[in-house]
């Protein structure tokens, strides 16, 4: 789905385009939360070894998966209908 708004560019206002795609939504083994334990990148790691602090919120590392990251039907669901209302309330 696409949706426009305004942007401020040079002193008015220029329509911008907003794309949402779920295409990539559990296509990504080694970024989707699978099963509890699987690693999975955060961003673009350059080695095994950058392990995320889960403390702290930071890129470019790898994250092992709970319980609570793994991606259910219901999750999936959701997120589809809360991109949709951001689509609809940018129209």
């Amino acid at each position: 789905r696409t949706a426009r708004s305004l942007v401020a560019v040079d002193g008015g206002w220029q329509p911008i385009r907003i794309t949402v795609s779920y295409a990539n939504l559990g296509q990504m083994p080694d970024h989707d939360c699978e099963a509890v334990g699987d690693p999975v990148k955060v961003g673009s790691p350059e080695t095994r070894r950058d392990v995320c602090n889960p403390s702290t919120l930071e890129d470019d590392c790898w994250y092992t998966c709970t319980q609570v990251d793994l991606m259910t039907d219901e999750k999936s669901d959701l997120l589809k209908e809360v991109m949709s209302e951001a689509v609809l309330w940018f129209n």
